[in-house]
């Protein structure tokens, strides 16, 4: 990315929790994708409070414009204890060229296992190229 764009805190409620056994639990407001960053993204979040049990997941929806037709990426970032935690995807990655392009509109998702698998998330951010 030449110049890089970083979004304040897209966080969908200050220290939101995502409970055992949810699947795609929306934890971001929803937020635009630049055309660049339909190509190269990556996506931050800082998660407390990390129960892992048998798993938290951190996934991107994107949707071309209506709120009922969100894809899901195939890609995805454990969330394996406190701190931050990256979901990255970028043309140049052979991996991720299925994923690509995203659609202008995105939120990030959480998905817990069983077990009592918890996390709060207090911040998402958005990195993307103008």
């Amino acid at each position: 990315m030449a110049r890089a764009y970083i979004s304040e805190n897209q966080v969908l409620s200050p220290n939101i929790t995502v409970g055992s056994s949810e699947t795609n639990t929306v934890v971001s407001k929803l937020f635009a994708i630049s055309h660049e960053g339909s190509r190269n993204l990556r996506l931050k979040v800082t998660a407390a409070n990390v129960t892992a049990g048998a798993g938290v997941t951190l996934k991107l929806q994107h949707a071309s414009g209506d709120a009922d037709t969100f894809i899901t990426t195939t890609k995805s970032t454990s969330i394996t204890g406190n701190g931050d935690f990256y979901l990255t995807l970028n043309v140049e990655v052979s991996g991720d060229q299925a994923e690509l392009p995203l659609m202008p509109l995105a939120r990030a998702v959480i998905t817990t296992g069983a077990g009592g698998a918890t996390a709060k998330i207090t911040s998402v951010n958005v990195v993307q190229g103008v």
